[in-house]
């Protein structure tokens, strides 16, 4: 197991498996993890003085060093507030085997796998340990705690997790139900029975990226190639090529489009892109359409983000009110796009834009602001009327995307995309 950080500001992570320990910047078996020397202590000082830490001793560039203190001290805030939650709200329940808990989960792994702090590493596995007996199946929504559970497999080989990965393996190639063209249909318990018809842009968030890790990871090759048969039949079914965005469904029966251009919606798919694209070989027949895709669909985005960097609820509707999950998932995917390659240096730029924008709308307490509700496929003002909320996926994707900017804003000098993890 990783062992704490003196202070959750990274410069390199270490991340272990079970085959070796991996170094940002350094060899295989590395057993160190730098800290950014003089963070906390300015950070002390200058909340003892009213000065930002970066003014009160902290070195180098002073507005990103106060923009790192920023990041780091929200994530922390929001992680505290996520694990010491009860509630038993759909949206706020951690110890809910669903979507809204797993997209909180994700957020805790990212912090992980980027950061390397075993904070994070324990909260996962004692959610696990505490929640697996009340595992369900049924639904796509219910495979996305089990992404986790592989994140655990792979990091501490616990034979126990590899079984329960099993488990939501099979479900998605011999249970789940299907649409008339193969994709995996967006049902869930007490939802619509029309539902059985549609594609919804979250699925591949939801379960695609699970089948693809964990078809690559065993390998499982039958998973992973339905896994990018999923990919394709979401990209094919739901981006407008004419619109540069995603339509949050499909009707498979109808043969059209269902509900609009949702900002969120969008976010989950490029975020996705993101994850699967990084267990895609550079060969493999997918990948040339999905990295075309998801460059296009974050080039428009970038077209539409308002003066601060955020993006509307819905990214088409001027009047529409800016919204902090929309715009965190394509921070997270414009950020972690320019690491690993895929994306220009002017998504760095909007990345780093975005980390002091959310910074601000993150209380001390870990509240994330402007979170729109969750949303079926509906009308326009359907969307602009869903009420905010806090939420356990607000947090998720917020944690995400803190992390991924922690990293960038240390990388920021570079030239060139400087990851931290091989992930």
């Amino acid at each position: 197991m990783t062992q704490p950080s003196p202070y959750p500001f990274i410069l390199h992570a270490r991340v272990a498996t079970r085959s070796q320990t991996r170094l940002a910047g350094g060899a295989p078996e590395a057993d160190i993890i730098t800290a950014v020397s003089g963070l906390k202590r300015g950070a002390e000082l200058g909340r003892r003085s009213g000065k930002s830490g970066a003014s009160a001793g902290a070195r180098g560039d002073r507005s990103e060093t106060s923009n790192v203190v920023t990041c780091a001290d929200r994530m922390w805030a929001i992680f505290d507030k996520l694990r010491l939650i009860k509630s038993r709200a759909w949206n706020l329940d951690i110890n809910r085997w669903d979507w809204s808990s797993g997209v909180g989960l994700w957020g805790v792994m990212r912090c992980h796998e980027v950061l390397g702090d075993a904070r994070c590493l324990d909260f996962l596995v004692s959610w696990v340990e505490q929640n697996m007996a009340g595992r369900v199946k049924g639904s796509v929504n219910h495979v996305l705690p089990a992404y986790i559970v592989e994140y655990l497999w792979r990091v501490q080989g616990d034979e126990r997790y590899r079984k329960i990965c099993d488990e939501y393996a099979e479900w998605c190639l011999d249970q789940a139900t299907r649409t008339d063209n193969g994709g995996l249909a967006h049902v869930w318990p007490g939802g619509q029975d029309d539902y059985r018809h549609q594609l919804w842009v979250n699925s591949t968030f939801m379960a695609g990226m699970f089948m693809l890790r964990y078809g690559a990871e065993l390998p499982n090759e039958a998973l992973f190639d339905d896994g990018c048969r999923q990919y394709q039949i979401h990209l094919e079914s739901l981006y407008d090529a004419k619109i540069g965005l995603f339509f949050h469904g499909y009707h498979c029966q109808l043969r059209g489009p269902i509900g609009d251009y949702w900002g969120r919606g969008n976010g989950w798919m490029v975020a996705s892109l993101t994850e699967g694209l990084s267990w895609l070989p550079p060969d493999h027949s997918l990948r040339e359409s999905a990295e075309r895709i998801f460059q296009a669909t974050m080039q428009r985005a970038l077209s539409l983000k308002t003066a601060d960097g955020r993006l509307r609820v819905m990214p088409l509707v001027d009047d529409a009110y800016p919204e902090s999950t929309c715009s965190a998932l394509f921070g997270f995917a414009a950020l972690r796009g320019f690491r690993r390659g895929l994306l220009p240096r002017a998504f760095l730029d909007w990345g780093l834009q975005l980390s002091k924008t959310m910074g601000d709308l993150i209380s001390e307490d870990g509240r994330v602001a402007n979170c729109s509700h969750s949303a079926n496929p509906d009308s326009m003002e359907a969307y602009l009327q869903r009420p905010c909320e806090q939420s356990l996926y607000a947090d998720g994707i917020m944690l995400a995307f803190l992390a991924e900017a922690i990293i960038a804003i240390q990388s920021s000098g570079k030239s060139a995309p400087v990851s931290a993890v091989s992930d």
